[in-house]
């Protein structure tokens, strides 16, 4: 019999001292017999604890299986398909254990028989990090008094403890030792520290955002120039002009890349089959520092996803292929998807990273995007705002308002002097965000509360061409009706003198 991750009979406190114990692996069992005669003390070798071994066959008797009495015998580590037999919308795959208590189990798991697991790899994983519903930050001036969150607080609620603060929001986590917890090199810890960076609008925990170490040597193998030679340092992200030294053949319009701080970061992506992984591998493609003409900073360098690129071949299993798949080249015409799909409405093409940066938030980390089938390249999804958001703006920074897709203009006036319309969008990046509006690649757009759509605030050279096309119909406009009005004049002279003249004809 074992606990699995539907039964949560551990409490918080519970669950962190048993994985500190389970990690600890010096469990000493003591046997004391006492008789009239003597006493003897036994001490049994401690049972080194283990990697965790999912069972090769084992049933699930929860949650749906309950209910019906009817247990699901269940294989290994299972999909998330196999597991809906049981369960509802599962998010994690699971397995029971060869062993009562094993390394990788945390929380709730510890000592009950299962771990969280892969489905591909069939190895044993940590669980996702979930920040908890009601924490205490102490950190800096909240060391005294404590200030009280919930789940993933907002940048601006942590820099009421830390005026200074200028990362990514983050949270104490349900979990000691999680999935989203990265240790920095040589600086912050995460690893078993119970806390994790964190989305304020998904409340889900994240990675940390990649960070480019200040100074690190290229391996031979990515500098062929200098094969032999001592390799060359870099400091940060690299420009294209630096990186083409150690490979005079690189093509300069690819993405820079850097060895990053961490060993796993949030822009790392899988690579589709053929295409180099960076998962686990302590690199990030980047972008460089940007200096104005006094040679100051004016853009931070920053890691960046892959940029999106269509296989040269790839296999469509939709609809009709899915037995049968489809050989397409690239970015198909909508009459090639015809061929597996039955109405395609926007061309598409499987991709050579899983994760990349056009991608729409329904093909995130899928290896797919939507294409230009002319130009090969990939296209951004139109903006969609979040079905529902947190305004942490102006005066609802200490208490967010929890607003509805597009909201009114006078919904977004209760926390913003400017009240025209925006909302949070589903995409980081999207089709109507631009540098006019000052919110490319931030996340947001100006939108239409009536037909919830994303808008684009016209640009100031448009405005003025517009204001100037203006002018000038109105005034073609005016001259048209002054000409009209003069014709009229002189119809209706006309007539007034036809008439007279046949009034004098009729008295003669």
């Amino acid at each position: 019999m074992f606990s699995s991750p539907g039964m949560r009979a551990c409490s918080l406190v519970l669950c962190l001292a048993a994985a500190a114990r389970a990690r600890n692996g010096t469990v000493v069992t003591t046997t004391t017999t006492t008789t009239t005669t003597t006493t003897t003390t036994s001490t049994s070798s401690p049972k080194p604890i283990t990697d965790c071994v999912c069972k090769n066959e084992w049933k699930h008797s929860e949650f749906k299986c309950k209910s019906n009495g009817a247990p699901a015998v269940i294989r290994g580590c299972p999909s998330l398909e196999d597991l809906e037999v049981c369960e509802v919308e599962p998010q994690l795959s699971w397995c029971a254990t060869t062993e009562e208590t094993c390394l990788q189990q945390q929380g709730e798991s510890v000592g009950n028989s299962w771990t969280f697991c892969d489905a591909a790899t069939q190895a044993p994983t940590l669980p996702s990090c979930t920040c908890a519903a009601r924490w205490l930050n102490q950190e800096n001036y909240c060391g005294r008094s404590a200030k009280r969150n919930r789940g993933c607080p907002s940048v601006e609620e942590l820099r009421e403890c830390d005026p200074g603060y200028n990362g990514s929001s983050w949270c104490l986590t349900n979990e000691a030792e999680c999935m989203e917890q990265e240790d920095f090199a040589g600086s912050e810890l995460m690893v078993g520290k119970g806390w994790a960076f964190c989305d304020v609008q998904t409340q889900t925990a994240e990675l940390p955002i990649c960070t480019c170490e200040e100074q690190w040597t290229i391996a031979e193998e990515d500098c062929p120039d200098m094969a032999g030679g001592e390799m060359p340092d870099f400091f940060g992200c690299p420009t294209a002009e630096q990186l083409k030294k150690c490979n005079r053949k690189r093509d300069p319009s690819e993405q820079s890349w850097c060895v990053t701080e961490q060993q796993r970061c949030r822009q790392q992506s899988e690579g589709s089959p053929g295409t180099e992984t960076m998962i686990n591998e302590t690199w990030a493609f980047c972008t460089p520092a940007v200096k104005d003409k006094a040679g100051a900073v004016a853009k931070k360098e920053a890691a960046v996803w892959p940029t999106c690129e269509c296989r040269d071949k790839w296999n469509s299993t939709e609809a009709e292929c899915k037995d049968e798949p489809w050989e397409i080249s690239g970015c198909p015409t909508l009459g090639e998807l015809r061929h597996c799909e039955y109405s395609p409405t926007q061309t598409w093409c499987d991709t050579t990273y899983k994760s990349c940066m056009e991608q729409s938030y329904e093909a995130d980390g899928s290896g797919w995007v939507y294409c230009d089938a002319k130009t090969n390249e990939p296209e951004l999804p139109q903006c969609e705002c979040m079905d529902s958001w947190l305004n942490t703006e102006e005066t609802c920074a200490g208490d967010p308002m929890e607003l509805r897709g597009c909201p009114t203009s006078a919904e977004v006036g209760q926390c913003e002097e400017d009240s025209r319309s925006w909302c949070y969008t589903k995409d980081s990046y999207c089709r109507e965000q631009n540098s006019h509006d000052d919110n490319k690649d931030e996340g947001w757009v100006f939108c239409d509360p009536t037909t919830q759509r994303a808008i684009s605030a016209p640009k100031a050279a448009a405005i003025g061409i517009t204001f100037i096309a203006t002018v000038i119909l109105c005034t073609s406009g005016f001259i048209g009706l002054l000409y009209a009005y003069r014709a009229y004049t002189r119809r209706k002279r006309a007539h007034y003198t036809k008439a007279l003249l046949a009034d004098r004809d009729d008295n003669y």
